[in-house]
């Protein structure tokens, strides 16, 4: 079991138990949850969880999901048998909430919708502050801090970290950290809130350790010598290494064009060309990281724009991030496809790439 498959395992079993006792504390009368935030969470979580997913952060993503649909049961749970005193704010924020979602499809990328899922997590928080501030024990603080670790430990199982899959759980890290203080405090239990704090500390470290030791470290991959051939897999976002035996000896994950769908067929088109080329050259002061040149256009691209009086265009590369503009990771990155046509992956992987790929090596790109 790797340790991604780990941590995400121990993330959904933790929200489990956070939802059981929560479930548990209704059932017995303790808990009466404020509907309206729930609300506003489940949409949210619904929200975070489909930006993670589409993010890649696999395992990381689990918890996620499993608190989103926890979230819909409670919103009934919540306007059947728990508080319903609904604020002209509580409205404001279930609306903005649902902004979120048609903010991602205009901006085609979850990234702003997850910064405004923070905030209105955080801002979700608020009716049922009013509530513990009134009653501090009609609010079970064991279910927040699970929820707490819940997060923190999906963190630690997020598979492509990107601020649209770690930003989310990592705020709600802190906010559920900080509803189990509050409960604490304001009950007056601030011995006891201590206690809780230090059996925390070393459940969390004795649980690092045993991960630790009964996961075997993953050891660095041996990169193979010799590459025959690359085929590129414009659908799949996919770039595989191919032997001499026409065998794939790797994957690495690609993005395209901003115009992704078909082949090339003129300059400043945004397409990335199709058909078969070689790596003709390569360029280690590209503006791109490092970047190894495709063969187009070729006879037959140019004869194509020619025909329709254009230019085929050229200077199609396998390249990384751009050098000046790595800080705008919202932009340039191995999730949305940004190039004018070429072939762009993470510089990690065109270290790589640069050392296995050799100048003459056939490239085949493929719908």
């Amino acid at each position: 079991m790797s340790a991604v498959v780990f941590f995400g395992l121990l993330s959904t079993a933790l929200m489990l138990a956070s939802r059981a006792t929560y479930f548990y504390s209704i059932y017995k009368g303790e808990t009466k949850p404020h509907a309206f935030s729930w609300l506003i969470w489940a949409v949210i979580s619904c929200i975070g969880f489909a930006a993670q997913f589409a993010e890649g952060a696999g395992a990381g993503s689990w918890a996620r999901g499993v608190s989103a649909l926890t979230c819909i049961i409670l919103v009934f749970i919540g306007f059947k048998w728990g508080e319903k005193n609904i604020t002209r704010s509580d409205w404001a924020t279930l609306v903005v909430a649902f902004l979120a979602v048609p903010l991602w499809i205009i901006t085609e990328t979850p990234l702003w919708s997850v910064i405004l899922v923070v905030i209105i997590d955080t801002i979700g928080y608020i009716p049922t502050i009013r509530k513990v501030w009134r009653n501090p024990h009609q609010e079970t603080p064991v279910s927040y801090i699970l929820s707490c670790l819940c997060a923190l430990f999906s963190l630690a199982a997020i598979e492509h970290y990107t601020p649209s899959t770690w930003l989310y759980p990592l705020a709600l890290t802190i906010t559920n950290a900080i509803m189990f203080m509050l409960i604490y405090l304001w009950r007056g239990d601030i011995y006891r809130l201590a206690r809780k704090f230090l059996k925390i500390t070393v459940f969390i470290a004795l649980l690092s350790s045993a991960a630790s030791a009964a996961i075997p470290e993953k050891k660095p991959r041996t990169l193979a010598p010799t590459v025959a051939s690359v085929v590129v897999y414009k659908a799949e976002r996919r770039m595989d290494l191919l032997d001499y035996r026409g065998v794939t000896i790797d994957s690495y994950k690609i993005v395209l064009g901003k115009n992704p769908v078909g082949d090339k067929k003129h300059e400043g088109d945004n397409r990335t060309p199709e058909g078969t080329y070689l790596i003709d050259t390569r360029n280690e002061n590209s503006q791109f990281f490092l970047s190894l040149r495709i063969s187009y256009p070729n006879a037959r691209d140019i004869a194509e724009a020619r025909r329709q009086g254009l230019s085929p265009g050229g200077d199609i590369f396998i390249h990384g991030m751009p050098n000046d503009k790595s800080w705008m990771w919202w932009k340039y990155n191995t999730v949305n496809d940004w190039t004018n046509g070429c072939v762009a992956v993470s510089n990690d992987d065109m270290k790589e790439l640069w050392t296995r790929i050799a100048d003459g090596t056939p490239i085949t790109i493929r719908p």
